[in-house]
């Protein structure tokens, strides 16, 4: 059945209205997809990229032992609630530009050196042999921190969008 000329209006109107909210609804999908990556601690790309393990044992900052296990990337919970995003216009198109505002984000999700001076504090160590007073110092510390990306570019998330997107324009055009 041919389409009159005021049904086609009618669907125009719907897509541009369904192309207006597409930006929201990829943002809030790739936020989700951003959650499940924290959630199985690795970055679904064309398939599960696992995050390799920590080197150490679970401690607090006192060097004892914490019952449990926590998840890799989670002490907190503040790098995986720091992240949104916004959207933005750029010239007749729309951007999502997603974001962390926790400075160590980035070394996390992409990995690589680290080199600092940590400030030690004067303090009294327990040994065997006795009490040990320790005076304040610094000290250099130097590492490699290992990729455990949980956001970026996703093949997977990439058709998963494309055909939820193909199936919706059927949806309003038929």
């Amino acid at each position: 059945m041919a389409k009159t000329l005021k049904n086609m209006k009618q669907d125009f109107k719907k897509l541009e209205e369904f192309f207006a909210e597409l930006p929201l609804h990829i943002a809030n999908a790739y936020q989700n997809l951003v959650d499940d990556n924290f959630d199985q601690e690795g970055f679904m790309d064309a398939s599960l990229e696992k995050w390799p393990k920590r080197k150490k044992t679970d401690t607090t900052r006192g060097g004892k032992k914490k019952k449990g296990k926590r998840s890799l990337l989670v002490q907190s919970d503040k790098l995986r609630r720091s992240i949104s995003y916004r959207i933005v216009k750029q010239g007749s198109s729309r951007a999502i530009i997603f974001s962390s505002n926790v400075p160590y984000a980035q070394i996390h999700n992409e990995g690589g050196p680290v080199k600092y001076t940590a400030k030690v504090k004067a303090h009294t160590r327990n040994t065997k042999n006795g009490k040990i007073k320790v005076k304040a110092h610094k000290r250099k510390v130097s590492f490699n921190m290992p990729k455990r990306q949980f956001i970026g570019r996703s093949a997977s998330f990439d058709e998963e969008i494309v055909n939820w997107v193909s199936i919706q324009i059927e949806k309003l055009i038929d």
